[in-house]
């Protein structure tokens, strides 16, 4: 009985750990790595339950009594309940995790039945022999064994040489309403990689456009078809049982047609089935859309029907070996605590003991003390991260244009193309695939519940990736999102720093005030009334909450230091922290990021520790975190990628920091372009089109002396006329300069806004 409850227990644990895991990425290599991971633990754990449920068996109460204890344990075990790490638990506060309870509560009360009522299932269990339970119960702690390791497989690579949805291509063929052209499309509202929205062609049936394609020699094409779901209600009302007819005609072969029906078109088609397609050699691409009826007749909708090709590109594909690691061709890994602004770290003088690890790795290490972000919020900042190039390069600066261009070579495909294995475990639910973040990472592990993917979600998966690299060399990115809004510390850091805030006061509020203080937080002479929108003790509250989280960011860091300690990767792993941008917390009558340059959002901390870093060093004067890229490929031994920036952070001489937000508040009005620019103890910011308090004609600056005023209060712009135009100059030249990455699409999709509306980015 023991053996049978075990072996049944731990059946439907693994089936449910797997089938989530798979849900959650659909990585069968890292499913089977956190599988094998846990199969001691697991094993225990059931032998134990099957003891609990033999007992159970022998307790002379009503079978009833019996099972419904033996149901609750059965249940408490498989969720993951019973263990200690909450990333293997079921979620309750996700519709999968909500599926898989129901799932869940069903299997226990079944396994119950058999165990302890009479009749048939007495007679079934009066057949089962410890014999074969013990040998499948083997079979079954082995069966994790034999899922396929990703380290036995060679590193894929995939290169893109051209997004053709950002070239214009030759009309062929039109509908009458207009040109096709850059847009997205979105077949479902879901945010996940089948359903989410894509950079693509928006080609209304009937088109068809030609792309000269040149040498295609060992290239791919890559991309997918869909049709957008604002379709559904179209196609319900006026071309019921309508389908598109998509065609790919390489030179004058004969065309690849796929079809998609115009309504419950509920995912991407993807060419070669996610491979591509070899062009072999072809020269000429054609694509054209047909709108087709229920009788597969073709006709011409008197709509411009939103339908086209997603992520079309050109690539080149390879393979490389994998690498091996060791103290002269180290491993990297990159953590990201999000949110982090410098001067509430204890690293950098605050007065509260707020980072102890990120002290300590510094004191190893290399650390920067005026460290700048290119933007004030995560999607540009992140993306200059990743690619080294400026907001107003690599176009990724608001919900239009939030995908990583895939032309754009990153930090992970540099790497992977060297041999790294590449993974990336995000918290946030901006840095994901659906926005083509994913680019040189074979694992990106992505949040799908918004905020709610806290570090306790992500580490864990991380530490066991890290586990099975040893001996490999590899790259790894965290992004953990403990300091954002709403702030939920661990409990012992809200213990430490915010024990003055009621249990009643509900963080996600904060999320709110952000939007209130803008609309209704100053009066019409710019006079601020943030006592009205948020009161003192409030502001407090956040305040303390602000620090606890800082301190379990800092905590989760530990965490991941010390499994790099425990499996002897300290002396052959470079490790750096860094944050996106910072948090304002009303210092200029604000609330959050994004909505302004000033130093509260921009300084951020920046350590870099491991072989070839010298130790205890500081670097005091500005620093750009766009040259941390090349800094990094350059102390990794390797070749920066072609038209990177070659500034290093370690060597750079003194020169202008360039900063910005698309998203930027200015004197009473949102939606302001800022730019920013610091030299020399000076920034200035520069509002193209924002205007004075009370109104005026646009065009505004301001302009801050750090060295007498490092808290940004004063502003100089009328006061020194001719540093304001030598900055703007600079700033203005720089601009003049940039070519933005990408093409400009027309909306963002519905799934992109509510997301951004669901997490205080956009207000409601």
């Amino acid at each position: 009985m023991a053996l049978w409850g075990a072996l049944a227990c731990l059946a439907l644990r693994g089936a449910l750990s797997l089938a989530l895991e798979l849900a959650h990425h659909g990585d069968l290599a890292q499913a089977g790595e956190r599988l094998r991971a846990a199969r001691v633990t697991e094993f225990l754990l059931a032998l134990v339950l099957g003891l609990v449920l033999a007992g159970l068996g022998r307790w002379r109460v009503p079978a009833a009594l019996r099972a419904v204890p033996a149901a609750t344990l059965v249940a408490a075990y498989v969720s993951g309940w019973l263990g200690g790490d909450p990333s293997r638990a079921v979620a309750l506060d996700t519709g999968l995790g909500r599926l898989a309870w129901s799932l869940l509560a069903l299997a226990a009360l079944g396994l119950a039945g058999l165990l302890f009522l009479p009749g048939a299932c007495a007679r079934l269990r009066a057949r089962l022999a410890p014999g074969p339970a013990l040998g499948l119960l083997v079979l079954l702690l082995a069966a994790p064994q034999f899922v396929p390791a990703r380290a036995a497989r060679p590193i894929r690579l995939h290169t893109t040489l051209r997004e053709l949805a950002h070239e214009p291509g030759e009309i062929l063929r039109q509908h009458a309403s207009g040109a096709p052209g850059p847009g997205l499309i979105a077949p479902s509202r879901a945010v996940d990689p089948a359903g989410s929205g894509r950079p693509g062609l928006v080609l209304p049936p009937p088109g068809a456009l030609r792309f000269e394609l040149g040498d295609t020699h060992d290239l791919w094409l890559a991309g997918g078809l869909g049709v957008d779901h604002s379709m559904e209600e179209a196609a319900a009302a006026r071309y019921p049982g309508h389908r598109v007819r998509f065609e790919l005609r390489l030179d004058a072969r004969a065309p690849l047609e796929f079809e998609l029906p115009l309504a419950g078109a509920a995912h991407w088609l993807e060419l070669g089935a996610g491979a591509g397609l070899e062009l072999a050699g072809a020269t000429t691409l054609e694509l054209a859309t047909r709108l087709l009826d229920a009788a597969g007749r073709e006709v011409v909708p008197p709509d411009a029907l939103r339908v086209g090709f997603g992520a079309l590109r050109l690539e080149r594909h390879a393979e490389r070996t994998r690498a091996r690691s060791s103290p002269t061709t180290p491993n990297l890994v990159f953590v990201l605590l999000d949110t982090l602004r410098a001067d509430r770290t204890s690293l950098h003088g605050y007065g509260r003991a707020t980072t102890p690890e990120l002290e300590a790795l510094a004191a190893r290490g290399t650390r920067f003390d005026a460290a700048r972000s290119s933007a004030s919020w995560t999607w540009p900042s992140v993306a200059t991260l990743f690619t080294g190039f400026l907001p107003e390069e690599h176009g990724v600066v608001d919900a239009v244009r939030s995908f990583l261009p895939l032309a754009l070579e990153t930090l992970a495909e540099g790497l992977q193309r060297a041999g790294f294995t590449t993974a990336a475990f995000s918290g946030s639910p901006l840095i994901v695939p659906e926005k083509q973040f994913d680019q040189g990472f074979e694992l990106f592990d992505a949040s799908r519940e918004g905020f709610l993917r806290r570090a306790e979600l992500v580490v864990p998966p991380a530490l066991d990736w890290l586990a099975a690299r040893r001996g490999e060399r590899f790259f790894l990115y965290l992004h953990l999102m403990e300091p954002h809004a709403p702030y939920i510390p661990l409990e012992e850091a809200r213990a430490r720093f915010a024990p003055a805030v009621p249990r009643t006061f509900d963080a996600y509020e904060m999320l709110a005030w952000q939007w209130d203080l803008r609309s209704d937080g100053f009066e019409r002479d710019g006079r601020p009334r943030t006592d009205a929108i948020v009161s003192a003790e409030q502001r407090q509250w956040a305040s303390d909450l602000y620090d606890a989280s800082v301190w379990s960011a800092d905590h989760w860091l530990g965490v991941v230091l010390a499994q790099l300690a425990a499996l002897g990767l300290d002396d052959e792993t470079i490790v750096v922290v860094t944050s996106d941008h910072g948090e304002e917390l009303f210092e200029h009558g604000l609330f959050a990021h994004g909505h302004s340059l000033h130093r509260e959002l921009v300084h951020v901390p920046l350590v870099l520790a491991g072989p070839g870093l010298e130790r205890g060093r500081v670097v005091s004067g500005p620093r750009s975190c766009q040259a941390l890229g090349a800094t990094l490929l350059r102390r990794l031994g390797l070749e920066l990628p072609e038209a990177w920036p070659t500034r290093d952070l370690l060597d750079e001489p003194d020169g202008p920091l360039f900063f910005s937000t698309e998203q930027g508040w200015w004197k009473g009005r949102g939606g302001n372009p800022l730019y920013g620019i610091a030299l020399g103890g000076r920034v200035l910011h520069w509002a193209p089109e924002g205007r004075a308090w009370g109104g005026g004609p646009p065009g505004e600056v301001a302009l801050y002396d750090l060295t007498q005023d490092p808290d940004e209060r004063e502003d100089l712009a009328a006061e020194r006329p001719a540093e304001v135009a030598l900055l703007q100059a600079l700033l203005e030249q720089q601009r003049a300069g940039q070519v933005r990455a990408g093409a400009a699409l027309d909306a963002p999709d519905a799934a992109t806004l509510d997301m951004l509306r669901d997490i205080g980015y956009i207000g409601r």
